[in-house]
């Protein structure tokens, strides 16, 4: 797999008009913020598939395993094998279906200022600008790392996200675990699909 490249955003964004759909992004990335934050720390695991997997979770420094999401914990835990199963004739366990994920990293880029500029145009352009050059700058080693995992087969692919500087990685749990103990990762959550109201006519 080549080496990914930054994408403006997801889904829904890509058939908006230019920077409403900026707009309209950054807005559904707060509220997946304010709903990581009152989400319970712990949740239900009793259904985990791998014991392994869930020993490696349990003994997470809580710090580390509250950056992921409960219900993606879960997700992980209870995910069907590759193929539906372990290999005919052998007792070894299946490798778990890869998951696709959000990683939401800390730093933010500095919008202030950006009211000095008279022209509405330049405006947007500078604030597509310094995003970029935000998500340009403390991804850098996160993209490294995923190159290397995506090479060790531990991962499907994975793809950077300027709007909301993050990315999106399709893979395991251990590469989940190991992001999260990166001080730069903030939260990493769930695939969630959010529907945008029909337009008022």
């Amino acid at each position: 797999m080549g080496k990914a490249t930054s994408g403006a955003g997801a889904g829904a964004i890509m058939s908006l008009k230019p920077y409403k759909g900026l707009l309209i992004w950054l807005l559904l990335c707060s509220v997946t913020m304010a709903v990581r934050a009152e989400q319970p720390e712990t949740t239900d695991l009793t259904n985990a598939r791998d014991a392994t997997a869930l020993a490696a979770i349990q003994g997470l420094p809580p710090a580390i395993r509250n950056k992921i999401a409960p219900d993606l914990l879960k997700q992980f835990l209870e995910a069907e094998p590759e193929g539906g199963g372990a290999a005919s004739g052998t007792l070894q366990p299946a490798k778990a279906a890869p998951i696709t994920y959000l990683v939401f990293l800390r730093h933010r880029a500095d919008l202030r200022g950006l009211n000095a500029i008279a022209s509405k145009n330049d405006r947007r352009a500078a604030v597509v600008d310094r995003l970029k050059s935000a998500a340009r700058r403390s991804q850098s080693e996160l993209l490294d790392y995923l190159e290397e995992r995506a090479a060790q087969g531990k991962i499907v692919r994975y793809k950077s996200y300027w709007v909301f500087n993050g990315l999106a990685v399709e893979g395991d749990l251990e590469t989940a675990l190991q992001l999260a103990k990166r001080p730069e990762v903030e939260t990493i959550q769930p695939n969630r699909v959010y529907h945008l109201p029909e337009p008022q006519e």
